[in-house]
């Protein structure tokens, strides 16, 4: 196994997340897996090329305001014997 080159710790959560890629009017809507202060991983239907920028929003709970963030692809694996992606 490759060892993880990560900055910063992952917490396992799973939180509300709203992406919006570059360039669609499609909104995906699904969970996150994890997050850490400089990325999060999350389920998705379809893979996005490396580098793929979009808006994020991420939803808090508890009458928080959902986060509004920048974020662009680093990577993507697909799900064995599924349709969809990290």
């Amino acid at each position: 196994m490759v060892p993880e080159r990560r900055r910063s710790s992952r917490i396992r959560c799973h939180l509300p997340v709203r992406l919006y890629p570059q360039g669609e009017t499609r909104v995906v809507e699904t969970l996150t897996k994890d997050l850490s202060l400089v990325g999060l991983k999350c389920l998705s239907p379809s893979s996005k090329p490396i580098t793929t920028p979009m808006a994020v929003e991420l939803d808090l709970g508890q009458e928080e305001h959902a986060l509004s963030l920048r974020a662009r692809v680093v990577w993507f694996q697909e799900l064995p014997q599924g349709d969809q992606f990290y």
